[in-house]
């Protein structure tokens, strides 16, 4: 397989309103959350070839909703990734 960022590339189908994908922190975030984090999509920007899309991230660690602060866990304009890269989300490896 190989690796593109462009999901209209991807052998996954595009990204839609409720499929659950996975979002790459960036280090600035600080998520106490340890690798990839689990993420609903909440809209696809309709004007992007690259699978960019609005998401809602559901960490692992409490401590990182319970501020009542969602700017963490609202995520705007994250570009696809075929691979883990911070800042980025993609698609969970199949099992």
């Amino acid at each position: 397989m190989t690796v593109t960022e462009n999901a209209s590339e991807s052998p996954w189908p595009p990204p839609t309103v409720g499929r659950i994908v996975h979002y790459e922190p960036e280090e600035s975030q600080k998520f106490r959350s340890v690798g990839p984090i689990a993420a609903i999509v909440t809209s696809v920007m309709s004007n992007s070839k690259l699978g960019t899309v609005n998401l809602r991230a559901f960490p692992d660690s409490a401590l990182d909703t319970m501020t009542g602060d969602d700017r963490f866990t609202r995520l705007a304009n994250v570009p696809y990734s075929e691979l883990a890269k911070p800042g980025h989300w993609s698609y969970p490896p199949r099992a």
